[in-house]
């Protein structure tokens, strides 16, 4: 599932012109679409994705619970992380 929003803050969703499905957006705004035909047709109508974190199978774990890629909180200044590899 993808998240998507659009530029307009008004925006309450959309109907997807390749599947027909309407996605309404969420109290944040965002539409969670399901679909990869609807993905790409709403990015063509000028949805955009949500961004964020990417899943990483080797990260580090703070004592304060921030995980991160490298060895290294920006919450607490430590640098002795705890490797995890999933």
């Amino acid at each position: 599932m993808a998240r998507m929003f659009f530029s307009s803050q008004n925006c309450q969703g959309a109907t997807s012109e390749a599947t027909g499905k309407t996605y309404n957006a969420d109290k944040s705004g965002f539409v969670n679409v399901t679909d990869p035909r609807d993905i790409k047709a709403l990015q063509a109508g000028g949805y955009v994705m949500a961004g964020g974190m990417p899943k990483l199978r080797r990260f580090f774990r703070c004592d304060c619970g921030w995980e991160a890629s490298i060895n290294s909180c920006p919450k607490c200044q430590r640098t002795d992380l705890t490797l995890i590899e999933s």
